[in-house]
């Protein structure tokens, strides 16, 4: 017996993180700047873990818990069907079985003590605020829960929802965190392209504004080399769009082929067996049963069978049987590679910690003037010889892939020659000057992603580009954020040249809306009539004919151009009873008592999309939320942040709207990674009691 306790103690003492420490709040210190953001400083990188989760719960805690719910397969009893979707993949894909099997064995012992002081902070803020709890069925909240989270951020980002709707052929979605015109916008640029010799980096993503996948900035600072300023989802660990004092990084969905499906061979005299390299084997059988709300007070309980197959999770429809694979259920590593990414000092630590990262392009800069895209993800290594892009066999070893193609195997970019890169969420075969980007034929067919083209963001920057000439300055690369201006020419624009070559004449009930559209600079501005018609119609073509995304041609026949109109002209008569108004009437930047008028369009650099209410009135939904402006140069680095309404959901918080004039007007918000520049400037200092 003293022998077992003699080595266990060995094995501690070589190992301290396996025990987790308990973390005593009165170490950390949370201090709140003019603005409510939140800087948490503390000795170890788990207490700093403690105080973010306190911090942010303190400023969103009803939003964090919805992104727990998902973690433990109980979002249904919540957000009803589409919630039940989300935990009947949890159970289908095995996420809490993969978690268990590899929590202590991929998970490093310094970040296990970081999740740990995390979930101390979350489960400590609940146990304090019991009456702000949703579910009683949240909490206490463990580290593997966490990670489950994560599995199910990554399955949803790859895309395993939209497969599964395939399989099913039911129209199966779920809640998604990027809506149909989600996006992003990326740019780095070398201190050799730039008017100040600074190296730039254009951090701003498109995320939902308020509620799950909309994000929250803190900045997180320890004694252990943790000093980062960014962006996070709420409830989330770490920053993923960032800067710290050595490195900065953007990331920007993309869309490669991470998921295939498998058509199986059934064996007829037996249902329970799949044939498979010249043998029948047998299926594993799976029942899945999730709660689900119906109505407000009554929930359901949805039960299928499902099976497991050597693809992965395996179903059968009425079309046949199909399994579904992807590498996102395959690895729980995320949470801790953007821990490592938060840390990194250089370029190489960087990219170590970025290797296999499940999804995401990831625009990089740093101190050094480095600069760096790639197009990332776990991208299997596929058979050449079948094609990948439908269903494939489900019967044979020479489909079932096993490995996943390397970083440096993906398509990627450091340091071009013409000192800039960019993504917004366009093909990453367009990522910089066109000499320099890199051919599709040059890699296999799968790594043309659904982005394989030019949206109108990509577009309108090139131009741009080409107009700011051989180098940008600080304010020229600033305009880039807030330009609002449609490009000359895009596949994607098509119905409004359509449109504008219509003879007027000819329609006479809807000749002003055409001769309106003929004048138009095609800049989304607030004052502009033709911007709010404009929009009116994509939302017409949205909700009525299915349009998805800006890269493909957009076009339709002259009735359906009529129609559309037609559609402007009653829905301005009932909302407005004007036959037009400005884009700024029509849509609002609205949260508690403010009510601003608002630019922009899905998929111009300004990006904001924004679906009517009742009253008529479009109010934004997503679009730009927090970004961030970098510079790097021999004296350090400097930030410039803003945020979507302001950094609480409070609405008795002056930190619920403080920053929808700044938004408005164009200006940001300086932040710094100096603890004594913030303390200089703290508004209030206190610890998480």
């Amino acid at each position: 017996m003293k022998q077992l306790l003699f080595i266990f103690l060995i094995i501690i003492l070589q190992n301290p993180g396996l025990i987790a420490q308990s973390v005593n709040p009165k170490n950390i210190t949370i201090v709140r700047d003019k603005w409510g953001v939140a800087h948490i400083f503390a000795k170890t990188d788990a207490e700093v873990a403690y105080g973010l989760a306190w911090a942010n719960a303190e400023d969103n805690f009803a939003t964090m818990q919805e992104l727990y719910l998902m973690a433990k397969g109980l979002l249904g009893r919540h957000k009803g069907v589409n919630g039940a979707l989300y935990d009947f993949v949890f159970q289908a894909f095995d996420v809490e079985k993969l978690v268990n099997e590899r929590f202590e064995k991929d998970l490093s012992p310094a970040f296990r003590k970081y999740l740990d002081g995390y979930i101390q902070g979350i489960n400590a803020y609940a146990k304090k605020h019991q009456k702000a709890v949703i579910d009683k069925n949240i909490f206490p909240i463990t580290g593997k829960d966490m990670i489950q989270g994560y599995v199910m951020a990554v399955m949803q980002e790859q895309g395993v929802f939209t497969q599964v709707g395939k399989v099913f052929n039911n129209g199966f979605d779920a809640i998604t965190m990027n809506t149909v015109f989600g996006g992003s916008n990326g740019m780095a640029v070398r201190r050799n392209k730039t008017e100040e010799g600074k190296t730039f980096l254009l951090i701003n993503p498109h995320q939902p504004l308020q509620g799950i996948g909309s994000i929250y900035e803190v900045h997180l600072q320890s004694e252990e080399g943790l000093n980062v300023h960014g962006g996070l989802w709420h409830g989330s660990l770490n920053a993923g769009t960032f800067a710290n004092e050595h490195l900065a990084c953007m990331t920007t969905t993309n869309q490669l082929d991470f998921v295939d499906i498998f058509q199986l061979q059934i064996n007829p005299k037996n249902p329970l067996q799949y044939y498979y390299d010249g043998k029948w084997l047998d299926l594993e059988e799976k029942k899945v049963k999730v709660k689900t709300k119906i109505w407000q007070f009554l929930k359901w309980n949805l039960k299928r069978t499902t099976y497991q197959s050597v693809y992965g999770p395996t179903f059968k429809t009425e079309k046949g049987t199909f399994a579904i694979r992807l590498g996102g259920n395959m690895t729980i590593k995320p949470a801790e590679q953007l821990y490592q990414m938060n840390k990194a000092t250089n370029f190489t630590e960087f990219k170590r910690a970025v290797e296999y990262f499940p999804f995401e392009n990831f625009i990089y800069a740093d101190k050094n003037d480095t600069i760096y895209l790639v197009n990332n993800g776990l991208v299997p290594k596929r058979n050449p010889t079948y094609n990948w892009a439908g269903t494939v066999p489900g019967n044979t070893s020479a489909t079932l892939w096993t490995d996943f193609h390397s970083m440096d195997e993906l398509v990627h970019y450091t340091n071009p020659k013409s000192g800039y890169l960019y993504n917004t969420n366009n093909s990453t075969f367009f990522a910089t000057a066109s000499e320099e980007n890199h051919k599709p034929a040059d890699y296999p067919a799968y790594f043309n992603d659904r982005y394989n083209g030019q949206n109108n963001r990509a577009l309108r920057l090139e131009e741009l580009l080409q107009a700011f000439g051989e180098k940008i300055s600080y304010a020229e690369f600033r305009s880039l954020k807030y330009d609002i201006q449609l490009p000359k020419e895009s596949p994607s624009l098509t119905f409004l040249k359509d449109i504008q070559q219509l003879d007027a004449t000819k329609y006479p009930d809807v000749k002003d809306f055409i001769i309106q559209l003929k004048n138009w600079d095609r800049r989304c501005t607030a004052d502009s009539e033709a911007a709010a018609t404009f929009l009116l119609l994509t939302y017409y073509f949205y909700t009525e004919k299915g349009l998805r995304g800006f890269i493909n041609p957009i076009a339709y026949d002259t009735a359906t151009y009529i129609e559309a109109l037609q559609f402007v002209k009653q829905y301005l008569q009932k909302h407005f009873k004007k036959s037009a108004v400005p884009m700024g009437t029509l849509m609002r930047y609205r949260r508690g008592k403010v009510d601003l008028p608002l630019y922009g369009y899905p998929d111009v650099l300004a990006a904001v999309t924004a679906f009517p209410g009742k009253d008529g009135i479009a109010t934004p939904v997503q679009g730009d939320s927090f970004f961030m402006f970098v510079q790097f140069d021999n004296q350090g680095v400097t930030l410039e942040t803003s945020q979507a309404y302001g950094n609480s959901a409070d609405p008795d918080s002056p930190h619920y709207t403080d920053q929808m004039q700044n938004y408005i007007d164009r200006k940001t918000k300086k932040m710094t990674l100096s603890k004594a520049e913030v303390m200089q400037n703290a508004v209030r200092s206190y610890s998480p009691e």
